[in-house]
């Protein structure tokens, strides 16, 4: 009220000067003296022309559009204040979050403690010292999941051997404080509907809402990162519209696979955004990787398809890394300390292989850093195509595929 009252104070005022102004020069010309200024409300009778001797509903009528501009102004102070407000609180909650380079979202089942530990005390001890520049989580099911569904773990495991996994978890959440349980179905590869893309989905989410950082990777717990090279490596590349991971060379099957996969903000971002998802086809019963198969082919990104350092089950590119038991032999210990030299990455290794190969690394200062090589270049002799609908039945089922001479 009080500030309706300003506004048409500020009205009047103006109307005031404006019709004084005008008075002053009449009366100059006629000769006549000045008037003296009048009330605030006959001057704006005046100036809205509203006379006694005009009929009642023309009078009424120029009141009611009077009212209705300060009113409008009301609103418009109102709207913009209420704005003002939600864009200082979204800028205080984003630059609130801790900022980090990278984010690693690593993805492992409950009973898989032997992985998380030769991570822990293996390659995430070359995360750099001050803890600014690496956060990490491991997502798992959540305790209480694995009490009420029978398929946790990727098994049938007995009430009783549940209720003790159950209670592990706890306990190695108390100790280390570095896992995130999910309350998302259990299992993988044993049910109907396991809703891969979903779990994945989360661990987006979870990594926006409380960390700022450049970029995300996405990995699960049976591998071995050169973690020291690849923060080297992202200083020099692209942290805008940028992902990284090697593609499938199999016809039909040209996307990156979910075992490596690094994203800048700004895709993931887009991925967390609830209208964006809305518009964009999404299968939580495939994994995040099928389902960026389909974005990766039409969004406008910076894609490095680094086919010779991840040592992955697109093509293995090693076969020590994927032995069950490390080697005491003199050439599998020269290969150990020469991995992180020429790769950068390896999956389905095992946790004895991962601490092993560890402990014989020694990080260097510098790296050579490879230039980036899209898809297109990636499986130069392949013809490369994507049915999004060959394993999802809420993706569409379409060929997208390359013609000569169009660029990846």
């Amino acid at each position: 009220m009080q500030r309706g009252k300003l506004y048409l104070s500020r009205f009047l005022r103006t109307w005031q000067r404006t019709r004084d102004g005008h008075a002053a020069r009449r009366d100059a010309t006629t000769m006549l003296p000045a008037r003296k200024r009048g009330r605030p409300v006959a001057s704006l009778k005046r100036a809205l022309l509203v006379s006694e001797t005009q009929p009642r509903f023309v009078r009424l009528l120029q009141w009611m559009l009077v009212a209705a501009l300060v009113a409008a102004l009301l609103v418009a102070d109102q709207r913009y204040r209420r704005l003002r407000r939600a864009v200082a609180r979204d800028l205080h909650e984003e630059f609130a979050l801790p900022a980090r380079t990278l984010v690693i979202c690593i993805g492992s089942a409950p009973q898989n403690r032997a992985l998380r530990d030769a991570a822990r005390n293996g390659w995430l001890q070359w995360r750099p010292d001050g803890g600014n520049a690496v956060e990490y989580r491991f997502f798992t099911d959540h305790p209480d999941m694995l009490l009420s569904d029978r398929h946790a773990s990727g098994g049938n495991l007995s009430a009783e051997t549940r209720q003790e996994l159950a209670q592990q978890l706890r306990r190695e959440h108390a100790a280390h404080k570095d896992m995130v349980f999910q309350r998302i179905e259990t299992g993988y590869g044993d049910k109907e509907h396991n809703v891969y893309g979903k779990r994945g989905l989360f661990q987006m989410h979870w990594s926006v809402t409380h960390y700022r950082f450049e970029y995300l990777l996405r990995v699960d717990d049976d591998i071995f990162l050169c973690l020291h090279r690849l923060l080297y490596e992202i200083e020099q590349r692209p942290n805008r519209a940028f992902f990284w991971g090697r593609f499938w060379c199999n016809y039909g099957r040209h996307r990156a696979d979910e075992n490596f996969m690094l994203f800048s903000q700004d895709v993931v971002n887009l991925l967390t955004d609830d209208t964006a998802m809305k518009l964009l086809p999404f299968d939580e019963d495939v994994t995040l990787g099928w389902n960026f198969g389909l974005l990766s082919w039409v969004l406008q990104l910076d894609i490095f398809d680094d086919q010779k350092r991840l040592d992955a089950q697109q093509g293995y590119l090693t076969k020590y890394m994927h032995e069950q038991e490390p080697s005491d032999d003199a050439s599998h210990r020269q290969d150990y300390a020469q991995f992180c030299d020429r790769f950068m990455f390896a999956h389905h290794v095992s946790a004895s292989v991962s601490s092993e190969v560890f402990k014989h690394t020694v990080p260097r200062l510098m790296y050579t850093v490879p230039e980036m090589t899209s898809p297109r270049d990636g499986c130069p002799h392949k013809e490369q195509a994507f049915i999004p609908g060959r394993h999802a039945a809420h993706l569409p089922n379409v060929l997208i595929t390359l013609d000569s001479g169009v660029g990846a």
